[in-house]
């Protein structure tokens, strides 16, 4: 049995594709600017990915719990 998950987030639409694409730049920016990669002893472009999938994870839960609760 292949239980494979693809955990990937999907954007609606190529606008917001692009937002987020100018997002986890501008977020690596600051992670180098900073130097906030030496906490994690990870390159800036990785924990910028990071957060910008976990950014769209919670965008698309939320849009998905909106709908469940009719919100």
């Amino acid at each position: 049995m292949n239980l494979t998950v693809n955990v990937t987030p999907i954007s609606p639409n190529p606008v917001e594709e692009m937002k987020f694409d100018q997002f986890e730049t501008e977020l690596r920016k600051l992670i180098n600017s900073l130097s906030m990669e030496k906490y994690c002893n990870l390159p800036d472009h990785v924990i910028a990915k990071y957060l910008r999938n976990s950014f769209e994870n919670l965008a698309n839960t939320q849009s998905t719990g909106s709908e469940y609760f009719r919100i």
